[in-house]
């Protein structure tokens, strides 16, 4: 019976190996577990440290402290009207989406530049968009056949949001409606003095190419400035907006 001796003693310490084995496991997972509990926020990324560490939603678009209080509002949707607002006077060219007729009806984007008001002076901006365009260009093409538009404008293209230009910490806001020609002798006078006050290289384009002041105006307005999604301005909020 001796000869089996061997073998009970291997199986009895055989088990020692397998509980080791099991304590460590548990130990090692037990101190993974602390450190994803306590060092998480170094692994945070970029926009959770940045979210942390803002005075101001307004920061994220390249806001200065003064301007954060210029559109600063306590209504929210006042809020949402000021900074659709701040975006278009801080910027002076659009993309404007348009019907194309040289694509049958696809869609088609292109830039053009634009005025809100006389100057840069925060007091003569009034929110409205102008443009000046000609039936040379495609685009002046297209709004004459169907004036339907989009227009996207983002504060992305000053070059000071903190993220990425398609974060939605980095503002845009969308205008849809007809782009129309402006008639009235006298509406058309402000427009052109407007637009001539921002991009004076307007008044010397040339008279045979047909540049006529455009107006939008807008049925739908969407603001994107947080997370949450895209927030719907009424045009009544947004042109009541006085800074």
């Amino acid at each position: 019976m001796s000869a089996t001796t061997p073998l009970l003693d291997t199986g009895a310490h055989s088990a020692t190996p397998s509980r080791k084995w099991l304590f460590s496991t548990i130990a090692l997972a037990s101190c993974l577990a602390f450190l994803a509990v306590n060092f998480a926020p170094t692994w945070s990324t970029p926009a959770t440290l940045n979210l942390r560490t803002a005075m101001t939603v307004e920061s994220f678009s390249g806001l200065t402290p003064e301007e954060s209080r210029l559109v600063h509002a306590t209504d929210s949707n006042t809020q949402s009207a000021r900074h659709a607002r701040w975006i278009v006077h801080s910027n002076d060219w659009a993309t404007i989406a348009t019907s194309s007729i040289h694509l049958n009806g696809a869609p088609f984007a292109n830039m053009a530049s634009y005025s809100d008001g006389v100057g840069t002076s925060v007091e003569n901006a009034t929110g409205h968009l102008y443009f000046y365009l000609t039936p040379l260009d495609s685009t002046g093409k297209d709004v004459v056949k169907s004036p339907n538009v989009s227009v996207s404008i983002t504060m992305a293209q000053l070059g000071n949001c903190k993220m990425d230009p398609q974060d939605p910490t980095c503002w845009k806001v969308v205008f849809s409606g007809p782009l129309l020609p402006v008639e009235d002798n006298d509406a058309r006078q402000d427009a052109l003095e407007a637009l001539f006050s921002k991009h004076p290289q307007m008044a010397s384009w040339p008279d045979d190419h047909g540049f006529e002041p455009f107006e939008l105006h807008p049925t739908e307005i969407l603001l994107l400035d947080f997370y949450g999604g895209p927030k719907l301005i009424a045009p009544s909020d947004y042109y009541a907006v006085h800074f």
